[in-house]
């Protein structure tokens, strides 16, 4: 009988943790493509970095992009540099 009842309190409170924890913890916002500056490469505004070795090159066209190397060794690699939501930042 004392085990049902230790299981009984444990569920209370983890049911009263989870919903407390609820009222605490910011809600998930959307943080994808709404980040980026020109998601999709249509304007070519400079947002986007493109940094390709001797023997790679980067093709842009229709929105999409292509990423070519003849060495295995070497790098090529488009980025943009995504900064936190205002809202997010540390104070």
């Amino acid at each position: 009988m004392r085990q049902y009842r230790t299981k009984i309190l444990l569920f209370i409170f983890l049911g009263l943790l989870t919903a407390g924890s609820a009222h605490v913890v910011d809600r998930y916002e959307d943080c994808g493509p709404e980040l980026l500056k020109d998601p999709g490469f249509n304007q070519h505004d400079g947002s986007w970095k493109v940094n390709q070795s001797g023997s790679g090159r980067v093709e842009i066209a229709d929105g999409m992009v292509a990423l070519y190397s003849a060495d295995a060794g070497q790098s090529v690699r488009v980025s943009q540099t995504v900064y936190p939501h205002p809202k997010n930042r540390l104070k």
